[in-house]
């Protein structure tokens, strides 16, 4: 009788305790997870391939632009989102998109153009200059399969998810997972077409993330932002994509300007977004103690060694599945001031994607992406680079902008140069053809002409002082476009 009785007091407490547990919201994890949930929409972005040229190192460079920016315009969406990106070729080439999604439709891969022999000559872009665009299935006139070869086993697919010249393609992929992702043109062959400047970033964020975008670069587009996470806090956002500009035909083999400037290192020019030290691309500002959430990225054939000189700042997973859980990161010392004077903030272990160690060099292999969370310290231009030296000589020298105080002689010095370079960045984007000495500003001050490499001057300032030039009109970010109602 006791038992029966002891049980049935169980049975009624555990009823109230549910019924209790309901009304308060119990068990939390569910209900957590419910308000975190937001219906899923579909992104658009329409991609028209276009020529542009940009001086590189005081030479003029024909580039080949999605929307006429290099980088391409930055993708941003959340787990969960369709994104359907159209591709309108109104090149003389083949092109293609590929993404590093994974779990796709193969139809989506943009792989058929891919030939195991990349000589194949209709799709060379350097042996078709002097023809005018006599491409084989230009105008979606029959022509050979892009990644027909004459030379071996391959056989390609019979479907073609590439753009003929003329000829529009739609990619459609699920975000099914968060991270930093690639897009670049895959038809062979395909350093060339990356080289020449088809890539882009995709960003997909957690459920309950926003972002509001800066206005766009001329040149780099829309690759800075403020997100905010889903606790609320905001963080400032960049992306730097790191690559190499290879020979190219005529007056572009341009590369013996970088080696003699190194003292004939291999290889050729490196850029951060497509600049290099005579114009180099800034990350930020930011201000003292504020967080950043930058995404590195190397789509070059050579490996990188990403610093940042005054700062450590968290290597975060490229990728991550939602299901996969957090791992667990705990912030040390956070009551103790860091040698800048500033108490750390309360870390987040999900910034982004989970932590994987701090760092203040990083290697980044070709294709890799490194999302980093960095604080940043000490007011300054802190100088990053490829710590490969030689390949930071070639270019590739982006800085980290930390802003002084507002009404101190230093802030107004350094805005003096932030708009020195603004202006110089703005000049060569209106004179691309223009072709100058460059002053070296790593071996010395002295000054290379493209036409006569190594001749000494006594004016390193040979490419400052010019009066700024109106910027052309931007309209990289224009073609992205939300359904869903989601405001950025």
């Amino acid at each position: 009788m006791f038992r029966l009785n002891r049980l049935k007091t169980t049975a009624l407490l555990t009823v109230m305790l549910m019924l209790g547990g309901f009304f308060v919201g119990w068990p939390r994890s569910g209900r957590q997870a419910a308000m975190a949930e937001e219906p899923s929409k579909v992104v658009e972005v329409t991609l028209n391939v276009q020529e542009k040229v940009v001086n590189i190192l005081g030479v003029p460079t024909t580039t080949w632009t999605f929307n006429g920016t290099v980088p391409a315009p930055t993708v941003r969406l959340h787990y969960g989102d369709t994104l359907k990106m159209t591709l309108n070729n109104t090149h003389n080439l083949p092109h293609a998109l590929h993404t590093h999604f994974m779990d796709y439709e193969m139809s989506s891969d943009g792989s058929s153009g891919t030939a195991n022999l990349p000589i194949v000559p209709h799709q060379n872009d350097d042996a078709l200059g002097a023809v005018g665009g006599m491409v084989p299935g230009v105008a979606a006139q029959p022509g050979p399969k892009v990644g027909a070869n004459p030379i071996g086993p391959y056989e390609p697919r019979e479907d073609e998810d590439y753009a003929r010249p003329g000829q529009s393609f739609t990619y459609t992929w699920k975000m099914v997972d968060v991270g930093t992702f690639w897009y670049h043109c895959h038809v062979m062959e395909a350093t060339n077409h990356i080289s020449k400047g088809l890539f882009g970033a995709i960003i997909v964020y957690p459920k309950g993330w926003s972002w509001a975008e800066d206005p766009p670069d001329p040149l780099n587009g829309n690759t800075k932002a403020n997100v905010t996470n889903a606790k609320g806090e905001t963080l400032r956002e960049d992306v730097v994509i790191m690559s190499e500009k290879v020979l190219g035909p005529g007056n572009e083999s341009d590369s013996a300007v970088g080696l003699v400037a190194n003292g004939g290192a291999a290889g050729g020019v490196e850029l951060a977004n497509f600049r290099a030290w005579n114009d180099p691309y800034l990350i930020g500002p930011l201000m003292p103690g504020q967080k950043a959430l930058i995404h590195v990225a190397n789509i070059g054939e050579t490996g990188k060694s990403w610093h940042i000189h005054g700062h450590h700042w968290y290597r975060l997973q490229q990728t991550w599945h939602p299901w996969q859980g957090y791992q667990q990161w705990k912030q040390l010392n956070d009551t103790e001031k860091n040698p800048a004077g500033y108490h750390p903030r309360e870390f987040d272990p999900v910034p982004f994607t989970p932590v994987m160690e701090l760092a203040h060099t990083r290697w980044i292999s070709s294709g890799e992406i490194m999302p980093i969370l960095i604080q940043a310290g000490r007011p300054g231009m802190w100088f990053g680079h490829d710590h490969v030296v030689p390949q930071a000589y070639l270019g590739m020298v982006p800085w980290l902008v930390v802003k002084y105080k507002d009404g101190t002689p230093e802030a107004a010095k350094q805005q003096e140069q932030l708009i020195k370079l603004e202006n110089e960045h703005l000049r060569l984007l209106q004179n691309p053809n223009e072709k100058r000495d460059l002053p070296t500003s790593m071996h010395g001050n002295h000054t290379i002409k493209p036409s006569a490499v190594g001749t000494r001057v006594q004016n390193p300032d040979a490419v400052s002082g010019s009066a700024p030039a109106p910027a052309p009109a931007a309209t990289s970010a224009d073609a992205v476009h939300d359904h869903g109602g989601h405001q950025h």
